[in-house]
């Protein structure tokens, strides 16, 4: 498990330039940290097993959404105290990645990135992506 998260981590991390920061590294360590830890209690899962990759995908949803949210938060609060913002681009990257739930709650909810046009068409185009690419895998 630990060698598929890695594997699959690197190429997320070489496809997706923007992502190098603070945030999206936080993530990648959640999720090496969660893979660590599973591996260690089932040494039968095989590398790139269907049921390994379920798991990692498990453990990415989460762990990208729980940095998301975060991103959103620490990006509110920057706003409000004129200190270095997040750039719009790694917000939605981070929503592209896996973290739209997180996103769309944390903009509901702190009111954040809710009125500002040109971010909210980009976002429902990342989420029209998603949904073009979850009907093209799943019926495909």
């Amino acid at each position: 498990m630990i060698i598929t998260s890695l594997i699959i981590l690197i190429i997320l991390v070489a496809s997706i330039p923007p992502l190098k920061n603070i945030f999206y590294i936080f993530h990648i360590f959640i999720v090496l940290l969660a893979s660590f830890a599973i591996d260690s209690q089932f040494n039968e899962i095989d590398l790139f097993s269907i049921k390994s990759l379920r798991i990692f995908l498990i453990l990415h949803l989460l762990s990208i959404n729980f940095v998301t949210f975060f991103a959103y938060y620490y990006d509110k609060y920057a706003a409000k105290k004129q200190k270095w913002r997040i750039p719009e681009k790694t917000l939605l990257a981070m929503a592209l990645i896996g973290g739209t739930p997180a996103a769309s709650i944390a903009r509901k909810i702190l009111r954040h990135k809710t009125k500002k046009k040109n971010f909210k068409i980009k976002f429902w185009i990342v989420i029209l992506i998603q949904i073009i690419s979850i009907i093209i895998l799943f019926f495909f």
